[in-house]
């Protein structure tokens, strides 16, 4: 088990943010639910891609911000595409350069493998430029502003 486990303070959705999570992500799975004193859920454990996560319905008192944010290392454009889609599908709004907050309020990075290969190398000032102007990244986009 991970001695750090992020741990995710909902209002009262907590539980409809992991079956949101258990339908996008492949690898995902919910463990260890305790369910409140009226039965409904209380507070789970998710893990995705093998980082597990806390997710709790403590109320109103604490909300989720941009602060902290999830981060998928997509390999290719289709990858990009296919998580994008489904957290707008599903209400997300989208933020700049691969962001977006998800319905639930959970804040995600959707980013290319290349990105940061492409910010830290020496045509980085094209990259980020070209990422700038995006809300999506789009790969095929970064890399024609690279070449010029």
């Amino acid at each position: 088990m991970n001695k750090v486990t992020p741990y995710l303070w909902f209002n009262n959705n907590a539980h409809k943010a992991a079956e949101f999570y258990l339908k996008i992500f492949k690898d995902a799975a919910l463990t260890e639910v305790k369910n409140g004193p009226d039965g409904n859920f209380f507070a789970g454990t998710l893990e995705l891609s093998g980082q597990k996560y806390i997710l709790f319905n403590g109320g109103d008192y604490f909300k989720l911000n941009p602060s902290f944010s999830l981060y998928v290392d997509c390999e290719t454009q289709e990858e990009v595409d296919y998580y994008w889609d489904e957290f707008i599908n599903d209400g997300a709004v989208p933020s700049r350069c691969g962001w977006l907050v998800d319905a639930y309020g959970v804040s995600w990075q959707i980013i290319p493998k290349m990105l940061p290969q492409l910010l830290f190398s020496e045509h980085g000032d094209k990259a980020r430029d070209a990422m700038l102007k995006m809300s999506k990244i789009i790969i095929k986009d970064i890399e024609e502003a690279v070449k010029k």
